[in-house]
């Protein structure tokens, strides 16, 4: 610590050594322990001793008669301790049974699941697409020309068939909604935006409900619901009606921070 004999870390590390200490301090009185370990020793000595001599008795003198006379005497039980009182065979029953059986069972798992299954079946999965693929793939100029014939008549058929998918905007200030149908070439619409069966006027002329008004705005009020149709009509005159239904739930009054906003709407298909 210097001049100055400070010493602030002397005994800081002194609680890690309280186990040291106690193993320093039995040893310091090792003496006292050695006349007790002489002690200890008496009985086992007496015990070799004792086990000796009547060893030597049944087994030398008497040519193991006692012996025999005792396991028969004993019966079941001697042949219980003769057999280590069968633990091993138990181990072998529960032990060793349970862990073969978990092998046994993961072994036909492996093999019917995971080789069976999921190998072999995605496998053949991969081999079925592989062939089917290839019989296109020939080199032939008619099988690739039937081929863009086909994908031609798909997209001619999708194209040809009107198309009324709905979108509903964010809520908008005082509960009006903007329901926006998809856009096409030609396309025409006419809607229901009151849920009443009949198709909007809005020329307010005798059978002009198509009209160019590819979205509407639709207010509903807070704990009511409203349903918006739509018909769409493509150039080909073909049509598609589309309907959807608009919930708007009440204000949570329990939240003081929600009374006078703007509900979000719920929108059912």
């Amino acid at each position: 610590a210097g001049p100055f004999h400070l010493t602030p870390f002397a005994h800081w590390v002194e609680p890690s050594m309280q186990s040291g200490l106690k193993l320093v301090t039995a040893i310091e009185k090792g003496e006292e322990l050695t006349k007790l370990e002489h002690l200890l020793l008496i009985p086992g000595v007496l015990a070799f001793l004792i086990g000796s001599v009547g060893a030597y008795w049944v087994y030398y003198v008497k040519g193991g008669e006692p012996a025999r006379q005792a396991a028969k005497a004993a019966g079941g039980l001697y042949r219980l301790v003769l057999d280590k009182w069968r633990i091993d065979e138990l181990y072998e029953a529960t032990v060793l049974g349970a862990i073969d059986s978990l092998a046994e069972t993961a072994a036909l798992f492996d093999k019917w699941v995971i080789d069976g299954v999921l190998a072999r079946l995605t496998a053949l999965v991969v081999q079925s697409f592989g062939s089917l693929f290839r019989s296109f793939q020939t080199g032939r100029v008619q099988m690739y020309a039937a081929v863009m014939v086909v994908g031609l008549f798909a997209m001619g058929a999708f194209f040809a068939t009107a198309h009324g998918e709905l979108v509903v905007s964010k809520d908008e200030p005082g509960g009006m909604y903007v329901v926006e149908a998809a856009p096409g070439l030609g396309y025409k619409y006419r809607w229901d935006r009151d849920g009443d069966g009949t198709w909007d006027n809005p020329r307010l002329e005798q059978d002009e409900t198509w009209t160019l008004l590819q979205k509407v705005q639709v207010k509903v009020p807070p704990g009511e619901e409203m349903k918006v149709r739509v018909e769409v009509q493509n150039v080909f005159k073909m049509t598609e009606v589309k309907e959807i239904v608009l919930r708007r739930p009440l204000p949570d009054k329990s939240k003081p921070d929600q009374v006078g906003m703007t509900v979000p709407i719920e929108v059912s298909p």
